[in-house]
């Protein structure tokens, strides 16, 4: 990697190792009350990027079960992205999801007028 890791991207290269081997870490997108979702992007040409989301081993490992299993009957329908891969070392799990560049919520809603936020 070309690029110096944030103390957070370093998280998930030192828990799953492997995942170095297809993608670079090139940023955080965000983090919740799983784990953090960080922007990879596939090794060689073309470039393609992914979604990947580390899910923290004191996720319980039924709630990681049931997270996997609703992503592969409903995902890529009804709004929810699908699952491509899941990437597991030891105790951590990574999901491979599609990435979608959105533009943030509170950047969007400060050009509401008052009608569109009712």
């Amino acid at each position: 990697m070309s690029h110096k890791l944030s103390e957070n991207q370093k998280i998930i290269v030192s828990k799953v190792p492997q995942i170095t081997q297809n993608f670079d870490i090139v940023g955080v997108l965000g983090s919740g009350g799983f784990g953090s979702v960080f922007h990879g992007q596939t090794k060689g040409s073309p470039r393609v990027s992914y979604a990947l989301k580390y899910i923290s081993p004191t996720t319980a490992s039924h709630r990681i079960a049931s997270e996997i299993q609703f992503l592969q009957k409903v995902g890529g329908s009804h709004y929810v992205c699908d699952i491509l891969a899941v990437v597991r070392h030891h105790d951590n799990v990574v999901l491979v999801l599609p990435y979608m560049e959105v533009t943030p919520f509170m950047v969007v809603v400060k050009d509401f007028n008052q009608a569109e936020v009712q």
